[in-house]
């Protein structure tokens, strides 16, 4: 009991429309407690993080450096009483790219989601937008709440269902306020009180995409690097001599 770190976390994302596979946070939250030696007990934090940073932090708990192939960062500062942050990350980027390619950007407060290509699944074919647990019956996970959200006509439910089946009416931008809306159901993007936030976690997204190396939006070029099996389509804006075949 004195030397066992036990993290307990899970898979993404209930199965539910805009939920699983898709780009917000239903879909991209998790479950994440730590107990063990050295961690001080009765803390919720805000700071993002990612499974990514699980193996940062099993090497640094051994002493040994972070490998050139995880993008994560430990969490081991953050098991004692003294931060509340993760130094040198303020954001955490998360993607969706099976069915429709989105980004967005966390701070643990606000979300930011840019819609860069958009489902295009009919009301009659979802599955060209949506996985089938997520609107058909089917066990384990089927999705006891399409149907009926689909006949709730008039609903906010029923337009953010129609905006995630067919992207008809979704916005290549939005923001949401995860303290006040979990569900990310109220866009607030076009809020002026918001408009700092939205200037920040827009220049947080670009930083990323440069340093994942995802500032090419052309969706050819995202499947491409998603699959990282095939040639480029050609070299990305900005910077000519970058093929994508680093890193």
């Amino acid at each position: 009991d004195d030397e066992t770190l036990v993290i307990f976390t899970s898979d993404h994302g209930i199965g539910l429309h805009r939920a699983k596979q898709s780009i917000y946070s239903a879909g991209l939250q998790i479950p994440f407690l730590v107990a063990g030696p050295g961690v001080v007990s009765g803390r919720r934090l805000r700071t993002p993080i990612s499974h990514l940073d699980i193996a940062p932090t099993f090497t640094d708990l051994i002493g040994m450096p972070k490998l050139p192939s995880h993008s994560g960062k430990s969490l081991v500062p953050l098991f004692t009483a003294d931060s509340d942050t993760i130094p040198g990350r303020s954001t955490m980027l998360t993607a969706c790219h099976r069915y429709y390619n989105a980004r967005s950007v966390t701070d643990g407060k606000y979300y930011y989601v840019r819609n860069i290509t958009k489902p295009a699944g009919t009301l009659a074919n979802p599955a060209l937008a949506l996985n089938t647990d997520q609107y058909q019956g089917g066990s384990p996970w089927f999705n006891r709440t399409y149907d009926a959200t689909l006949g709730a006509a008039g609903s906010i439910g029923r337009d953010l269902l129609i905006q995630t089946v067919t992207g008809v009416g979704l916005p290549d931008e939005e923001l949401f306020d995860l303290d006040q809306d979990l569900w990310c159901v109220n866009n607030i993007i076009d809020e002026p009180a918001h408009a700092a936030t939205l200037v920040h976690l827009r220049q947080e997204m670009s930083e990323w995409r440069t340093t994942t190396e995802d500032y090419n939006t052309d969706s050819s070029e995202l499947v491409r690097r998603t699959n990282r099996c095939q040639p480029p389509t050609g070299p990305p804006s900005g910077n000519p001599t970058d093929t994508f075949d680093g890193k």
